[in-house]
């Protein structure tokens, strides 16, 4: 099921958009919250296993590439646990 995002009002009277995966709710931070959602909505699939994505991950952790988009991928839970579970192993 496909969840529309809905728009939110920010407190300067702006428009944010509001993510549509509960995955996404969980970012502490909006910005990047809202850059996650905008990546999930352009890239609506799985670039492992051509699924329906649900979650946007970082590739590279390093803060200078936070807002890269080059360094997002959009994963399923399946291939998003597997991808946390390899990465415990490691």
């Amino acid at each position: 099921m496909n969840r529309p995002s809905k728009k939110r009002i920010t407190s300067d009277g702006g428009h944010q958009l509001a993510p549509a995966s509960p995955v996404l709710a969980r970012e502490n931070d909006p910005e990047m919250a809202q850059a996650k959602a905008q990546y999930l909505a352009a890239y609506p699939s799985c670039r492992l296993c051509g699924g329906k994505a649900t979650s946007v991950s970082l590739r590279d952790e390093a803060p200078e590439r936070r807002f890269d988009r080059t360094n997002f991928e959009a994963l399923c839970n399946p291939c998003q646990k597997g991808r946390e579970q390899n990465e415990e192993k490691d």
